[in-house]
């Protein structure tokens, strides 16, 4: 009688290198995230900058928050150097430095 590997075993592995596969393959897209492309960036600035106009750049309650993905993409292409990743509508009241940079936008 010769000695082999039974089916089962051949099954079982198979399924535990798809479990495997399908871990890694969530773990690394949730880890590295999306990173906009630009002209992705700039629609989502348009946006943000024309919520923030027709709000009347406004300050408190009514100031419009970008996303984080939104603020990151601003420095990356745009590199305004005030925006910290958490730009809002009314962020550098008194400089006028988020109503200045939207112009280019509106």
């Amino acid at each position: 009688m010769s000695k082999g590997i039974a089916i089962n075993t051949i099954l079982y592995l198979l399924l535990g290198v798809l479990v495997v596969g399908i871990l890694v393959y969530l773990v690394y897209t949730y880890t590295t995230g999306t990173q906009l492309s630009e002209q992705q960036c700039r629609s989502r600035v348009i946006t943000w900058c024309t919520g923030c106009s027709v709000s009347g750049w406004a300050d408190g309650a009514g100031g419009l928050a970008a996303g984080s993905d939104v603020g990151q993409c601003i420095e990356d292409y745009f590199a305004t150097g005030w925006n910290d990743g958490a730009a809002e509508c009314d962020k550098n009241t008194g400089g006028d430095l988020t109503e200045t940079f939207c112009d280019a936008f509106i």
